[in-house]
């Protein structure tokens, strides 16, 4: 018999296998809808705390400011503490809506098997082994070789004897190089 999909079925499923799926804990999950309500809960947030927040960082900055040579004196470790405050309802708007808004989609589910730890599955060793694939190695030297071009173009336009100054055939660069050399290098090398 040829494996069922979703195309092939035509009922719809039933309520014995809709509440096994749920309490396996498979049911409909969305990381967008997660992301956006997040986002505008910290926003919504954001707006409503705006003239509090300001004010407690304009004073964190200004106690930072003139207690710089004393760095945990009382008054920057109070505008610090008021920062913190001033954020935190912020922080938590955004941690609330992060573990509502999955309820929103599917409502609440406890699957309580699905957070069991399988130690056949933990291997010590799958970390090293993705780290030392050929995969990451070939990543790490295209980073590598991206981090090394940008140094190697600058060092060559602004170390002394780079590729423009090198040019023997070119006037324009001799007397750049020359006008650029200090006066003592200038009369050791006449």
């Amino acid at each position: 018999m040829a494996e069922e999909t979703d195309l092939s079925r035509t009922e719809p499923a039933s309520p014995r296998r809709l509440q096994e799926a749920r309490s396996a804990g498979d049911v409909p999950r969305s990381a967008e809808l997660t992301a956006w309500v997040a986002l505008l809960s910290a926003l919504g947030m954001l707006g409503w705390q705006a003239p509090r927040l300001l004010e407690a960082l304009q004073a964190l900055t200004s106690a930072a400011y003139i207690h710089a040579a004393q760095p945990l004196s009382p008054a920057f470790v109070d505008a610090a503490q008021a920062a913190l405050w001033a954020v935190l309802p912020v922080l938590a708007a955004s941690f609330v809506a992060a573990l509502v808004a999955p309820m929103l989609l599917s409502g609440w589910v406890f699957a309580p098997h699905v957070t069991q730890m399988d130690l056949r599955r933990a291997s010590p060793f799958k970390p090293f082994s993705r780290l030392l694939s050929q995969d990451a190695l070939f990543d790490a030297l295209a980073m590598l070789l991206k981090l090394h071009m940008p140094q190697a173009r600058l060092a060559e336009a602004w170390w002394p004897g780079g590729r423009s100054r090198a040019k023997a055939g070119s006037s324009a660069s001799a007397s750049s190089a020359a006008a650029i050399a200090p006066p003592a290098a200038r009369a050791a090398g006449s």
